[in-house]
């Protein structure tokens, strides 16, 4: 893992991880020896949108049954339980923060979820077969990633031809300062923010061909703010109070953006 990985991984790697997830489980009135993956909604979609995003974004890419996908970035693995009991799909999520591989486990684990797994490991340098996955997804997740090129690269590699691969990142869409901290970076080196054009020419380069780009700001400033509140008196209070002002002057929005790999990538 490089220095900057080490940073990214880190950076999402503060405090008691599972008993910060156990003690907002339980708070809700939930089981934690008995959960049902619906359970975990509230608690697993760490970007702005939050479930309603997860589902709108599995939904470009057509999953049935059977099919294999990939989460990159996957979190506490809340796009990949949906994946798996929403459409049948077997799931491996990949992340660089062990924590959060652990964490997405033991929860799929407790849920009753089947055919999901979890690795810790790098986008940019995916440990996989060529042609290994009929589809990808990757959410609030290339913010952290200098090298958007790798990262695309490795992507297709490991897509089939015709594989799809949904995008839903916070993306530069104004001129304008960003402030940190931000939810996703401490301070700047950690934190690569792009604009749309940026991964429509790394993922063209890579042979994958862009059929959807949605920008998705309607109703980010008020999850934010949702978030803001729920965070009073700890630190992620701050970022998202960042975020919330470089959404609102139009610096960033989160911006969905759907490739598909072709036949001769």
């Amino acid at each position: 893992m490089g220095e900057i990985e080490s940073k990214v991984a880190a950076h999402y790697t503060q405090g008691d991880l599972h008993g910060r997830i156990f003690a907002g489980l339980k708070a809700a009135g939930r089981d934690v020896e008995a959960l049902r993956p619906e359970d975990l909604k509230p608690f697993e979609s760490l970007h702005l949108g939050g479930w309603q995003a997860t589902k709108h974004v599995i939904e470009q890419l057509g999953i049935g049954r059977g099919m294999r996908v990939l989460d990159v970035g996957c979190g506490i693995g809340g796009t990949a339980r949906a994946l798996a009991v929403q459409h049948g799909a077997t799931v491996t999520g990949i992340d660089l923060t062990p924590a959060f591989v652990v964490a997405a486990a033991d929860l799929s684990r407790r849920a009753g979820v089947e055919g999901v797994e979890f690795i810790e490991g790098s986008a940019t340098a995916l440990p996989f077969e060529d042609e290994s996955f009929d589809a990808a997804t990757m959410l609030h997740v290339g913010m952290n990633i200098a090298d958007k090129a790798a990262l695309f690269r490795e992507v297709a590699r490991a897509l089939k031809p015709g594989g799809g691969f949904a995008v839903y990142d916070v993306m530069r869409v104004g001129p304008g300062t960003l402030v940190y901290p931000m939810p996703w970076a401490a301070d700047p080196e950690a934190s690569f923010v792009a604009e749309p054009e940026d991964y429509a020419a790394a993922a063209k380069a890579a042979g994958l061909n862009e059929i959807v780009r949605e920008d998705l700001r309607n109703g980010a400033v008020e999850y934010a703010e949702q978030q803001r509140a729920q965070a009073a008196g700890t630190p992620m209070e701050l970022r998202f109070a960042n975020a919330i002002t470089a959404l609102a002057e139009g610096v960033i929005a989160p911006v969905l953006i759907v490739q598909r790999r072709g036949h001769d990538a």
